[in-house]
């Protein structure tokens, strides 16, 4: 519990240490102190004819009433919670991208929010989402912040219970409501002075970029114009179309240049990106106090250059770079017409790619299966299980010939290395349909190219992420034009792409099957 006593001694302490003589500050009361910081975050300034908050008024807020986060101990107070205060009090609609870690939705969901509701009373917010875990997950922060907090605390209820229950979706606050929505959820003609749109994107793909956009042009813009309030967006970008670069866009249909360094967008939208590094030349950070430079490396290398420029620089990486982009692996994504199977549909075709560990130890390489299912009319390919597990070459061979039974009797399809002949071999005494193939370096790129051009045509679709797929997720994105010893090459931009390989390997095998005769396919 932050108490008012507490409050009051941070302040007597700035007091003194901005030279205010030590006597007379020790005559003020804890009441009188109180007063004072209050009357601080009611402080206004003046830009471009609008009379807003000042950013005096917010670190008054900040700094001495909420000071620190009573789960990690660590202040309130830094630079970008004094940025993002500045561009969204200074603008009717903002949007901003920020580095995974920099706390952006504290700021948007919590502080944000509770800085209005405080000083106004019957202010509504409306804060929206693309996952209500995630607005539940962050509506008990706030919850938690008011009430572990004695000053704000006498303006949750008239009753002052602090036990008092609160919703799981909405809070009254100071005679306000702070609602949570989910995006596709109509807000129900409400008009708010402050709408919130917090972190829009998600994994799964459930909402198109279109319906997204549309949705902040059809829902939340006119929540906001009735009481000329403010609307702000703000999270991570996820690909090259999605709501971010729409909104922060030179160019009205989102053909022009991103905005990145502060302006007005094309849509009106004052626009600006938080990357967590600012200089590579000079190893200049954002907020050293949250990442050093040693440390965004040690992740980089972790993560890979693809997923560390969208996560941490809030950048994405253009197709030059990537073999598989983010949005391309998006638009093949469809969870509500396909899941993952455990056991073939009656009918239907299955195909296994297979990327072997190198050695038959378990301590060696991981081992990638990757089952499709391949509608021979339709021409297209549905991602149904993958499995990617360090294991010996018997608990390889066990695993296939599972899973090639489990899938109608799947046709495998392995590479002829050392492991790979013995495997065939193996398969083929238990009865498994199964070939094996060689690769060289230009039939390999061959395949990788055929794997891109039949997503880019959409032949080819990936349920939900789930645990067990979300390492080909991120393998594919991961996956680019790599300069070895000034020979460009593609493969993993860093860690593995066994999971990548399995996958160009099963869409090859698809290729292959056309062209069997038709008694090798149903063979049993």
């Amino acid at each position: 519990m932050r108490t008012k006593s507490d409050i009051a001694k941070t302040y007597r302490a700035h007091l003194i240490e901005q030279g205010k003589p030590k006597e007379v500050v020790d005559e003020f009361t804890e009441d009188e102190l109180i007063a004072i910081v209050v009357e601080k975050c009611y402080s206004t300034e003046e830009i471009e004819g609008k009379k807003v908050s000042s950013v005096d008024a917010w670190y008054h807020f900040c700094h001495f009433i909420i000071h620190e986060d009573s789960i990690t101990g660590q202040k309130v107070w830094n630079k970008f919670v004094r940025e993002v205060f500045e561009i969204c009090e200074g603008n009717t609609q903002t949007c901003f991208t920020a580095s995974r870690g920099l706390g952006k939705s504290y700021i948007t969901f919590v502080l944000y929010p509770l800085f209005k509701t405080f000083l106004f009373s019957h202010t509504d917010v409306l804060i929206v989402t693309n996952i209500p875990k995630m607005a539940r997950r962050n509506l008990r922060v706030l919850k938690r912040t008011v009430d572990e907090n004695e000053l704000l605390l006498e303006k949750k209820d008239v009753s002052n219970l602090r036990d008092l229950k609160w919703g799981d979706k909405e809070v009254v606050y100071n005679e306000g409501f702070i609602e949570t929505l989910s995006i596709g959820t109509t807000p129900r003609s409400a008009h708010v002075p402050l709408v919130i749109l917090d972190d829009p994107l998600r994994d799964d793909n459930k909402y198109s970029d279109e319906h997204i956009f549309d949705f902040v042009r059809a829902q939340l813009l006119p929540c906001i114009k009735r009481l000329h309030g403010r609307l702000i967006v703000n999270g991570t970008v996820q690909s090259s179309t999605d709501i971010f670069h729409r909104l922060m866009n030179t160019d009205a249909d989102g053909n022009g240049k991103l905005i990145r360094d502060g302006g007005i967008s094309a849509l009106g939208f004052y626009s600006k990106a938080f990357p967590a590094i600012t200089n590579f030349e000079t190893k200049e950070v954002y907020m050293p106090e949250v990442y050093t430079w040693d440390e965004l490396m040690e992740i980089k290398t972790i993560q890979g250059d693809i997923l560390f420029t969208r996560e941490y620089l809030v950048q994405v990486v253009s197709d030059d770079f990537a073999i598989f982009p983010e949005g391309m692996v998006r638009k093949c994504t469809r969870p509500a017409e396909y899941q993952l199977e455990s056991v073939g549909r009656p009918g239907a075709t299955y195909v296994i790619g297979v990327d072997l560990a190198s050695s038959a130890s378990r301590t060696a390489d991981y081992s990638a299966f990757c089952v499709l299912e391949y509608n021979t009319d339709k021409g297209t390919k549905i991602l149904r299980a993958l499995v990617n597990e360090r294991m010996t070459a018997e608990e390889q061979e066990k695993t296939l010939m599972s899973l090639a039974r489990k899938f109608n009797n799947a046709f495998v399809y392995v590479e002829k290395n050392n492991i790979g002949e013995y495997i065939r071999q193996k398969l083929e005494n238990n009865n498994i349909f199964c070939e094996g193939f060689t690769t060289n370096k230009e039939n390999k790129a061959n395949a990788i190219k055929f794997l891109r051009s039949e997503m880019v045509n959409k032949r080819i679709f990936f349920p939900e992420w789930e645990e067990e797929t979300e390492v080909l997720k991120k393998q594919l994105i991961n996956f680019g034009y790599k300069t070895v010893r000034g020979v460009k090459t593609m493969a993993a931009l860093t860690g593995h792409d066994d999971a990548v390989d399995a996958l160009w390997i099963a869409n090859l095998a698809t290729q292959q099957l056309d062209v069997m005769p038709s008694e090798a396919i149903v063979q049993q």
